[in-house]
């Protein structure tokens, strides 16, 4: 049994690292992992430059000197952008990798052939979730290697073993948001007899997740995007949008995942300990591991209901 999980993982992978969008997409990723700690940096360092300079002028007037907006600011803060790669990016990649996984054997009429042979189906679908995971992993390994050696050459001698082990927990983390969205490909390319349709729906999902439920959350408070340190700027629908937000936040997937990653990457500028954001984020870590089982759950009752005879598209 395990060696047929393990054949059909390996056939899996191969397939995948051949499709050219597939390969398309990790590309981008990685090459917005490695941009991140250097946009990360570089928006820091161009702000010193500029306290700098303000400190000087002020200084020569003998003015009072604002606090520095970045004395606290902490090593794994460069990599704040990843987050948002890993919603946007990442989760599209992890989409499009579940549904070619499962769109592809379809297609070619291999899903009715196998299922007729003496195999079991969960071993089948177990064979190509083991597949697309691993090929999201060592996307996710890349990414978290691109993000050590940048974050060296940036930060320089500043990683502690605890950063280290921060970062590690943060890409463990994405890789279990990208997960549930890889399961919600293949589901939808496993029931649905449409190849478009099989695609667009996970991607209308993805697209509510990342941008759309977002925008009635944090985005949603008139001065939030502008300064989302200090306390909200009093406007005649405060109340009314605050509602709003605090009523959709708890079903936002996006900003739960974010939440959390922003405080493993220190971007608030303090150092929290992980059964210290494990106990202040119980819900968000919930919530994303809920995510990934339902999916998980839903891709077992779609290969156990798949119809063996007429369930490939062009059969």
């Amino acid at each position: 049994m395990k060696q047929r999980i393990l054949a059909i993982a390996q056939n899996e992978i191969t397939s995948l690292t051949r499709e050219g969008t597939i390969v398309l997409m990790l590309s981008v990723f990685l090459l917005m992992a490695l941009a991140s700690a250097y946009i990360g940096w570089s928006a820091q360092e161009t702000v010193k430059q500029v306290y700098k300079a303000s400190v000087e002028k002020l200084q020569s007037e003998g003015k009072s000197i604002p606090a520095d907006p970045f004395a606290n600011a902490m090593p794994l803060a460069i990599h704040k952008n990843m987050m948002i790669y890993v919603v946007m990016i990442g989760a599209l990649l992890s989409v499009t990798t579940g549904y070619s996984s499962g769109m592809r054997d379809r297609k070619a009429a291999v899903t009715k052939l196998v299922l007729s042979r003496p195999i079991r189906r969960s071993d089948y679908l177990l064979g190509k979730m083991t597949g697309v995971i691993c090929v999201l992993f060592l996307a996710m390994l890349f990414a978290y290697a691109l993000g050590l050696i940048a974050s060296a050459m940036l930060a320089g001698n500043s990683l502690t073993s605890a950063d280290f082990y921060l970062f590690t927990v943060f890409y463990g983390l994405s890789l279990l948001y990208m997960a549930g969205f890889a399961f919600m490909g293949l589901f939808f390319a496993l029931i649905l007899k449409n190849e478009e349709t099989s695609l667009l729906i996970p991607v209308v999902i993805w697209l509510t997740i990342a941008i759309v439920l977002p925008q009635l959350t944090s985005a949603l408070l008139p001065t939030n995007a502008l300064n989302p340190v200090t306390d909200q700027t009093k406007s005649p629908h405060s109340d009314l949008l605050s509602s709003i937000s605090g009523a959709v936040k708890p079903f936002s997937l996006s900003e739960q995942y974010k939440e959390i990653a922003g405080s493993l990457l220190e971007t608030g500028g303090k150092r929290e300990g992980i059964s210290n954001n494990v106990n202040a984020y119980s819900f968000n870590i919930f919530s994303i591991i809920l995510f990934a089982l339902v999916w998980f759950a839903s891709c077992f009752a779609a290969i156990k209901r798949f119809n063996a005879v007429d369930g490939d598209i062009y059969a």
